[in-house]
């Protein structure tokens, strides 16, 4: 009994001891302002007011900041990970699932009410801005699309279905031009050095002829890259290698972006987001102007996009003399006329499944 007894409280001792240890590394080692894994900015320690203190904010902000900064936090989620896909055989973790070392989030859902809003949006778009003018759209497949094995996923299918009902644009049909490998491992996007026929299927829809191959320019490895989808799994898998392509079309761009506009270059290598894959025209961004002096044609285009068209833009360098790429998650429909030339020879929805079957977002 006494044996017991003691027994007992060395292990409430030996967990206290280790209680205090985390608490101690907590407090006192370095602490990181952005992770890497998450791709977000962390946490910073609360300011100490007594209104805050007596309204809860100081709490909830200093159980922000310890959620964020306990030590060995991203070795725990690691283990978490692996006991849940390993001993529990959870096919999925935090939405993600792993097949032959790719990352996938699976979307199967499809709301057909937020396609057809979405879908509304864009023909307003059409009808006060253009008109008397063809307009084209394409629809980017989630990388889901192309999986090793049967995952659920969105109907990409349906979702054309449904746009092609909705929307009075051309549609280009560029998903047979895409394959597994063109995407990143551990994140949603497309890979720039692959989009060669892409890019092809996009200009010859809208009549017009490749003539620029980024793929056999400088290819600049820039960093490993741990992809949003990396983050939120948890286990150390490998990380991608970034790479943007540089050609003489690329470098001689001027580029003016109204969120970002000390950044006059199509390769932001200085930028400071949590998102590597920001280094593409800076990432999210309202209104982008592309201005190309080494394009064979005087032609302008407007595209509406998502975060996609970031690497892909590039590749229309020498066939559009002036771009002019518009997000309109970031600035209002009625608003970009203020901001954005509109007067286009092309104009191209360019929009990704996720975005598209997701309500609310485009303004």
């Amino acid at each position: 009994m006494k044996i017991k007894r003691i027994g007992s409280i060395l292990t409430a001792l030996l967990f206290c001891g280790v209680l205090l240890l985390f608490c101690a590394a907590t407090a006192f080692l370095p602490k990181e302002t952005i992770s890497a894994a998450e791709r977000r900015r962390l946490a910073s320690f609360p300011s100490f007011s007594w209104d805050a203190l007596w309204s809860g904010a100081y709490a909830d902000g200093l159980s922000t900041y310890v959620n964020d900064h306990f030590a060995l936090r991203d070795g725990l989620r690691a283990v978490n990970t692996a006991v849940r896909t390993t001993v529990f055989r959870q096919p999925t973790v935090g939405g993600v699932t792993e097949l032959d070392g790719y990352l996938f989030s699976p979307q199967s859902a499809l709301d057909e009410r937020a396609i057809r809003q979405n879908a509304e949006k864009l023909q307003s778009l059409i009808d006060t801005y253009f008109p008397d003018q063809t307009v084209y759209f394409s629809v980017i497949p989630d990388k889901a699309d192309f999986a090793p094995e049967a995952l659920p996923r969105l109907d990409t299918d349906a979702v054309v279905s449904l746009l092609c009902a909705s929307l009075g644009a051309e549609y280009i049909d560029m998903r047979s031009t895409l394959e597994l490998a063109d995407y990143y491992r551990t994140d949603t996007h497309w890979r720039q050095e692959r989009l060669g026929d892409t890019a092809a299927a996009l200009l010859e829809g809208m009549g017009l002829t490749l003539s620029d191959d980024l793929s056999a320019g400088t290819q600049n490895a820039v960093e490993l890259f741990y992809g949003v989808l990396w983050g939120r799994y948890g286990l150390p898998l490998p990380g991608d290698t970034l790479v943007y392509c540089a050609t003489p079309a690329t470098e001689s761009a001027v580029v003016k972006n109204l969120d970002h506009p000390d950044v006059k270059t199509v390769y932001d290598l200085q930028t400071t987001s949590p998102d590597p894959y920001d280094l593409f025209l800076s990432g999210a961004s309202s209104v982008v102007e592309i201005e190309s002096p080494l394009a064979q044609t005087n032609r302008h285009l407007v595209l509406f996009r998502d975060s996609f068209a970031g690497s892909l833009a590039p590749w229309l360098l020498t066939q559009y003399e002036k771009i002019t790429m518009i997000d309109i998650r970031y600035i209002a429909s009625a608003q970009i006329g203020a901001y954005a030339e509109l007067s286009a020879d092309d104009v191209l929805f360019l929009y990704s499944t996720s975005v598209l079957n997701t309500g609310g977002v485009l303004k």
